[in-house]
């Protein structure tokens, strides 16, 4: 059976609106999940610079990425790399906050 992603059929617009709610759902399980055994993320301290690292590092069970088949091989279109490029300059110009250049 050939693999075929879901992510091919996404516009940009609805990609946008996709990437948005992973950001909310991301965001308020950062916030409200308390489960004892959710795996916690790398937290950057925004005062130091300096990146905290989370207990996923310490699981010796995780197993990397899952294969993504031929998803990784296409090909961007011109409406994607402009939109791609639109939110580039907009996060290094008017939307950078003070201290994104220090995480690089």
């Amino acid at each position: 059976m050939k693999y075929r992603s879901c992510v091919t059929a996404l516009t940009p617009e609805n990609t946008i609106q996709l990437v948005k709610a992973a950001c909310a759902l991301h965001n308020w399980i950062r916030k409200n999940g308390k489960n004892p055994n959710s795996i916690s993320v790398d937290i950057e301290d925004t005062e130091t610079g300096r990146l905290l690292n989370g207990s996923w590092r310490n699981d010796t069970s995780i197993t990397g990425l899952q294969h993504f088949g031929t998803m990784l091989q296409r090909n961007s279109n011109t409406e994607a790399k402009d939109k791609r490029n639109s939110l580039a300059d907009y996060f290094v110009g008017e939307g950078a906050v003070n201290w994104q250049n220090r995480m690089i």
